[in-house]
């Protein structure tokens, strides 16, 4: 009897060891400075959503309107070399375009317009150094809740993941390829809180094969999980670096700092952008929201860097395949692509 109390004693020590480490707030380290390698001659580019990085080819997508769909940048020498795709109502055309990540193996990626409920997935080829692409199929979205989606990801076992702003009490999707909801979770917002309106829960994600990251926008909070061969999803672990305050069913956004604006990841590590600052309309006048620091995770939920861009703002990041560079768009103080070299902390 008494070995059966120390046993259960032990089980609440180890549970409630667990719970505290689970909630403890991250602190920032010691920023390292950065610095950009810069082109010589700045494309003239809108602010893309989303990158994809192809051989020496970067593509840069946009979200509506402007300037094509895709601008294909060179990397060696910081022009952009093509522009792709319209918008407009016709065949083909966009009304807005998100990037979905892609399928490097068949080399296809995938774009989703959340006006039109709609997900095109494209191939690329290579014609000497000119990159093409051509469609391959249509999948529409359909939801008989009324449930809206905005960015996604695919993963390895041919499912998305995708972050849902309207219509349902979790913020997290997993689709099949024909876009079905097979899941749906995510910790916003809680018991006391729920809500079927999360705009103020926007998340960016990003995947690795079957791993996939959510970091939220509008608060200092990054999850990483785990699609498992039986379809299940493992929640591997999340990290606050600010906890959430509420406002009736929604974050209180005037007293919480601005989270994560773009992730990107390889097989070792996860790289976020990171904002920490008030939302205010002074600072939206100059950009003053965007991030200037870039944290470096491992894939335990460590905190390992934290880059500071020496004034650069930043948009979207994306690694190199060696995982040696990051490339960034920055938007301000001007709108440009700048590359990072961040090989010895990778190491």
């Amino acid at each position: 009897m008494i070995m059966k109390h120390i046993v259960f004693l032990l089980l609440l020590v180890e549970l409630f060891s667990c719970k505290s480490e689970s909630t403890e707030l991250l602190t920032l380290p010691q920023s390292i400075e950065l610095t950009p390698i810069e082109y010589t001659e700045d494309p003239v580019i809108k602010n893309p959503w989303g990158m994809k990085l192809v051989g020496c080819k970067l593509l840069l997508f946009n979200v509506n309107g402007g300037d094509g769909v895709i601008n294909v940048m060179d990397t060696e020498s910081g022009k952009i070399v093509k522009k792709w795709g319209e918008y407009g109502n016709g065949p083909g055309e966009f009304s807005a375009s998100l990037y979905w990540g892609s399928y490097d193996g068949k080399h296809t990626f995938f774009l989703f317009d959340p006006n039109m409920s709609l997900l095109r997935e494209y191939s690329w080829s290579m014609n000497k150094d000119e990159i093409n692409f051509s469609l391959i199929r249509e999948v529409p979205y359909v939801s008989k809740d009324g449930v809206q989606i905005q960015f996604g990801r695919r993963l390895d076992s041919g499912s998305f993941a995708a972050y849902a702003n309207y219509g349902i009490g979790k913020p997290i999707l997993i689709l099949n390829r024909e876009l079905k909801v097979l899941s749906n979770f995510g910790d916003f917002p809680d018991d006391m809180h729920k809500s079927t309106i999360m705009f103020s829960f926007e998340g960016r994600l990003e995947a690795y094969k079957n791993k996939f990251v959510y970091a939220m926008t509008n608060l200092g909070y990054l999850a990483c999980y785990e699609q498992l061969p039986d379809g299940s999803i493992k929640q591997k672990w999340a990290d606050y670096i600010q906890k959430p305050v509420y406002n009736a069913n929604e974050l209180d956004r005037k007293i919480l700092k601005l989270g994560f604006f773009s992730v990107t990841m390889n097989d070792k590590y996860i790289f976020a952008t990171y904002s920490g600052v008030l939302d205010s309309q002074e600072q939206r006048q100059n950009s003053g929201i965007c991030p200037e620091n870039i944290l470096m995770f491992d894939y335990q939920g460590h905190l390992l860097k934290n880059f500071h861009t020496k004034g650069k703002r930043l948009g979207q990041i994306t690694l190199s395949e060696d995982g040696n560079t990051l490339y960034a768009a920055t938007v301000y103080p001007q709108i440009s692509v700048v590359r990072y070299d961040i090989g010895p902390y990778v190491k």
